[in-house]
């Protein structure tokens, strides 16, 4: 999807971090988790290529998370370094193969900060 056709959002709009440290930790469901390694596994042999949006929604579904992505970082041939949404699932789903500045990308630039 292209960014013109998403409709744009604020930093402040999905940043929860003051809600998350609220919330009561999820009960550990090994079965669960192993039956996951199992499907991603067989996922990488059968089709590489779409292991990232597997793994998204499996995240989702064991954290009963509203969404989950994976951002790659990217720089633009002006030079300009961004996160781009490889793989994103749940309700930001429609917001998959969008960029964002790195300088605004509050996750992305904590996380990818090391390995630049």
């Amino acid at each position: 999807m292209r960014n013109e056709e998403v409709e744009q959002i604020c930093l402040d709009d999905i940043l929860i971090t003051e809600e998350l440290s609220c919330r009561i930790p999820r009960t550990t469901d090994l079965k669960q988790e192993n039956d996951a390694l199992h499907t991603l596994i067989g996922q990488l042999v059968e089709q590489p290529q779409i292991l990232l949006k597997k793994l998204v929604k499996i995240i989702a579904q064991l954290c009963q998370a509203e969404s989950a992505g994976v951002s790659l970082l990217e720089v633009t041939p002006n030079g300009e370094d961004i996160c781009r949404w490889f793989a994103l699932a749940g309700m930001l789903e429609a917001y998959e193969e969008t960029a964002t500045l790195y300088s605004f990308s509050w996750g992305a630039s904590h996380f990818c900060k090391d390995i630049r």
